[in-house]
């Protein structure tokens, strides 16, 4: 229980001293509420500045997929950041992946981050470890960046097929064996359905009753993809719906003017390695009716092909899982896009960029809620296990799907950076956890902005003082209150002389 200041015994003066580096971007008072006390109180602020301002630090990793096939090359893209004010010739960096080990070398300019990648081919299949570490002498722990990349055996795609759908995406996976696929009808699809589903295609559906759209918005709240390819004959308004539950722009109608293609986004992650050479023209078919979205430009969903009257043929709209909406139906009495080449590898590329994954990495402090799905005994809790450390956050259970709670003082206290495996009555997962990156950033205050900062809470008796230069001893003075020992001490002295005195001259 926490006790009121008029308990103590009262005291003349306090003086608080508070020893930091004073980092930009960690230190603030925000959450500190200045109490009123009876008795003054001077604040001794003392900073320790490194002697040398140099750092270098890993603060990312990436791949252009989160997931990749066994035996499949992959590029993956690290980034280097020289946190001082002197040039960094050579930086060592190693990688450790999939039982294998990489170095390479990298030189980068003051205060700037360098992009660089390494090119390997794994074998092992579930979620991979890794590991990026790099040479420094001054700050080293953040010299290691931990992350993990999942390897699929296979991914799954559930189609439902509209009353008057070709049913030409099952002819296309068809020839996929890595894809295990699911054929509905419409009206035979409802949630069950998409239990460990990575992909869901609706296949020209004509109408989309509120069940179903309810349906398709919560699988991809929950982290699921869904492709879109309207039919002929749209109830528009129920399209509609389901586009703004989906945070897409609506159907103002149709159009048949202007609907050949002007423009591929090559620089598109979704079409990144699809082609050998950017292409002018493809020779793409005319569509002869387009459902109309207008002001795409303002839109947060990416345009993937555009067509001469500047509206959108494919889209992308990232949330928690991905929506992909072609804006025209495939069939060939609407100009045949579905016999074209392209059109199986848009579903083939949607397909491989949906396969559910985890984040390659988090940061402590960072991460705030992770949700997974776990098939296994739902009554047993999940745990976080490094080597022997254990850990059990906070969760909560929603059907086959759990979130848990990564930010809570208790794991921010224990946990530190490391592979950790995510396990309940079977391994689901892992997780590269990694220390926050902002105290990497050699960037600290002056004395003018602690002072600032202090006084903004009403501190305002601050004194500041300094250790630099590599100094390792300190000599604070502090507002001392009145003492009375040395006189106590004194005083004992002369008792004890006039007890040895008494005894021997006057006691016979």
């Amino acid at each position: 229980m926490q006790r009121d200041h008029r308990e103590f015994i009262p005291v003349s003066s306090v003086n608080r001293l508070i020893i930091s580096d004073f980092q930009k971007s960690t230190s603030t008072l925000e959450r500190y509420e200045a109490l009123k006390y009876p008795y003054p109180i001077s604040t001794h602020v003392l900073q320790t500045v490194p002697q040398k301002l140099e750092n270098h630090t890993i603060d990312s990793v990436w791949t252009e997929s989160p997931v990749h096939k066994p035996g499949t090359p992959l590029q993956l893209f690290f980034r280097v950041k020289n946190g001082s004010n002197y040039p960094a010739e050579n930086v060592n960096v190693t990688l450790q992946f999939d039982g294998k080990k990489r170095m390479t070398n990298l030189s980068l300019p003051p205060q700037q981050s360098s992009v660089a990648y390494f090119n390997i081919t794994p074998q092992g299949t579930g979620y991979l470890e890794g590991k990026l570490s790099l040479s420094d002498a001054t700050v080293t722990w953040d010299d290691d960046f931990y992350f993990t990349n999942r390897s699929a055996k296979s991914a799954k795609v559930l189609m439902v097929h509209g009353k008057e759908a070709r049913k030409s995406p099952e002819r296309v996976f068809r020839t996929e064996p890595y894809y295990e696929t699911t054929s509905l009808e419409e009206f035979a699809f409802g949630s069950r359905d998409l239990n460990n589903i990575d992909l869901l295609i609706l296949n020209e559906l004509n109408t989309i009753p509120s069940g179903t759209a309810e349906t398709v918005t919560s699988f991809v709240a929950k982290g699921g993809s869904v492709f879109i390819i309207p039919g002929m004959s749209l109830n528009i308004k129920e399209y509609n719906a389901l586009l703004k539950s989906l945070d897409l722009l609506p159907f103002t109608g149709t159009t048949a003017d202007g609907n050949q293609v002007a423009e591929i986004k090559y620089r598109s992650l979704f079409f990144r390695g699809m082609f050998e050479k950017e292409k002018k023209d493809l020779n793409l078919p005319l569509i002869k009716s387009l459902y109309a979205q207008r002001n795409s430009r303002i839109s947060n969903a990416e345009t993937l092909i555009e067509l001469r009257n500047k509206l959108p043929l494919l889209v992308h709209q990232r949330k928690n899982g991905n929506v992909f909406l072609l804006t025209a139906c495939p069939q060939a009495t609407n100009g045949g896009l579905s016999q074209h080449a392209l059109y199986p590898s848009m579903l083939l590329r949607a397909a491989e960029l949906s396969i559910k994954s985890l984040p390659m990495y988090y940061f402590l402090g960072q991460a705030a809620q992770l949700s997974l799905e776990n098939t296994g005994n739902t009554d047993e809790p999940l745990m976080l296990q490094k080597d022997q450390q254990q850990f059990i956050p906070k969760q909560l259970q929603s059907g086959n799907l759990v979130y848990m709670q990564l930010n809570t003082p208790e794991l921010l206290e224990r946990m530190e950076g490391g592979i950790y495996e995510i396990k309940g009555t079977d391994r689901i997962a892992k997780l590269g956890m990694n220390l926050d990156r902002k105290e990497s950033m050699l960037d600290y205050l002056d004395e003018k902005g602690i002072k600032n900062m202090f006084t903004s809470k009403g501190l305002n008796d601050v004194h500041f003082s300094k250790i630099d230069d590599g100094a390792s001893a300190y000599q604070l003075e502090l507002d001392k209150p009145s003492s009375f020992w040395e006189f106590f001490i004194i005083l004992a002295l002369v008792f004890a002389l006039a007890e040895m005195a008494i005894i021997k001259f006057i006691l016979p």
